[in-house]
């Protein structure tokens, strides 16, 4: 917290307005629980655990507004919902060999469904990038 809520004074990092002496502990343990579900969800991520990295999202979000988490959150729904840009995915087979077809040449291999890769340079490229900006947003 940079500034009271109440008198827009200059926060010291007190647990009291220097100004109006408004009691600033209560909020100040709502940030500290913020940034500890942030920093959960970006743990669970270095490890692919998305949904536990959503849940944490969703506390921190809950506690307070910070841009890095929203962004970090939509990046994961976006993630995991399909592109409209990319072709379906094929249903696999439900059971048994592929038919070959007896007229064709060669037998087209079956597409199989599959999750969705990671990322770029990995999970872990992303978190690095992330970690710094959250340093300096932070800051």
């Amino acid at each position: 917290m940079e500034r009271c809520p109440n008198c827009r004074a200059r926060s010291d990092g007190s647990e009291s307005c220097r100004r109006c002496g408004m009691d600033h502990s209560r909020l100040l343990a709502a940030e500290r629980a913020a940034d500890a579900c942030l920093r959960r969800a970006v743990a669970a991520l270095a490890v692919n655990d998305t949904a536990t990295a959503e849940q944490a999202l969703h506390c921190a979000l809950s506690l307070q507004h910070d841009p890095l988490a929203k962004a970090l959150l939509g990046l994961i729904q976006a993630h995991r919902e399909p592109s409209p840009f990319e072709p379906p995915i094929a249903e696999p087979p439900i059971a048994g060999p592929p038919i070959a077809d007896p007229n064709a040449s060669t037998a087209e291999p079956s597409v199989q469904a599959h999750a969705c890769p990671p990322p770029r340079g990995g999970w872990k490229g992303l978190l690095t990038d992330l970690r710094s900006r959250l340093h300096r947003h932070r800051q």
